[in-house]
Order: C-alpha cells, then structure tokens, then sequence
C-alpha cells in the first residue's frame, strides 16, 4: 500500500505550487460638496470659476462668520465609507489680543425693565493663533462629512482654501475648495 501512496504524494508535492491572490484594494472617493449655513438651509453663491462666495460679519473685526462645510466619503464610487476621522485644513488663522468678548449681566429691575448690572470681560492671551476650521470630524452612517469654517472680517479680500483629508490603508484621499471671503 505504502509503495502504491509514495508516488501519488510525491507528484501531489511536485505539482502544486503557491498561488497568493492579491485582494483588489477598494476605491475611495473623497468631496466637499458645499458650504452652508449654521442652520443649514442656505448655501452660498459660486461664481463662474466655482469659488464659493461668503460675505463677513462687519460688526467687529474679530467677531467670526460661521458656516458648515459638507461633503461624503464613498467606497468604491457607490457604497458608504464605514465612519472614518476625516482631518480638515484651512489656509487662515487669525491672532488674538487681549480682550475676544465680554459677558453683560442683566436684571430686571421693579419697573420691569432690563438693566445692566455688571459687565465681564473675557480676556486671553495676546498673540494666540485661532484656527478659522474644525480641524477633526467624523463621517456619518451614509458617508457624510461635515465642519465648521469661522473666518473673520479682517480677512476681507482674501481667498480662502479649504482641504479634507481621509487615510485610508491604501492611500490618502483629499478635496480642497476655495472660498473668497467678502
């Protein structure tokens, strides 16, 4: 028995070599799609070179205007990327001084009329670099992203860009879009 199972291993070791099938790594695609509103309802007005226009609270030269950026990840150009960290950039920051607010504490006097109290202000160090970006979020059950850009009236005039990024283990994936501040 053994002379007759000897030769049948034996070209059973010979004929089989290792054949390693490499998994086809998924696609990924990453955009940013709009700019919207903090409430979400208005999105802003793209001129003809596709830049997203947005016009700055002029009532203080550090008060900030707040708007969400959105976008989605897709896996394979059609399936919802499971929820991943997506890292965001912005090219502005601006710097603080001394003073970035205050708080005014109001009573209603008998009269019943409102009256100023006391007034607080809110003080930080000078020179701290502000961010005008979210920099982390989390993509949603469906893929969407979202943050939040607040740049500030002295910005006026500039351009700015905004980048999403998403690692995946095969590669980064980023969109950018740009923004003239008014």
């Amino acid at each position: 028995m053994i002379k007759y199972l000897l030769p049948f291993i034996g070209l059973v070791a010979i004929g089989c070599e290792d054949v390693i099938i490499e998994p086809t790594p998924p696609t990924y695609n990453l955009s940013i799609d709009s700019v919207l509103t903090q409430d979400g309802k208005q999105s802003l007005e793209v001129d003809m070179n596709g830049y997203y226009l947005l016009t700055l609270d002029s009532s203080s030269q550090t008060k900030q205007t707040v708007h969400r950026v959105t976008g989605i990840v897709l896996k394979d150009s059609t399936e919802p990327y499971p929820p991943e960290v997506v890292d965001w950039e912005s090219s502005h920051t601006w710097i603080t001084g001394d003073t970035v607010g205050y708080v005014v504490r109001r009573i209603v006097n008998a009269l019943g009329q409102w009256v100023i109290v006391d007034t607080n202000y809110i003080n930080v160090p000078a020179g701290l670099i502000v961010p005008t970006i979210n920099p982390t979020s989390i993509s949603g059950d469906g893929g969407e992203i979202n943050t939040m850009i607040a740049p500030i009236y002295g910005m006026k005039g500039d351009t700015m860009v905004v980048t999403a990024r998403l690692w995946t283990p095969y590669d980064i994936h980023y969109d950018t879009l740009k923004i003239i501040l008014r």
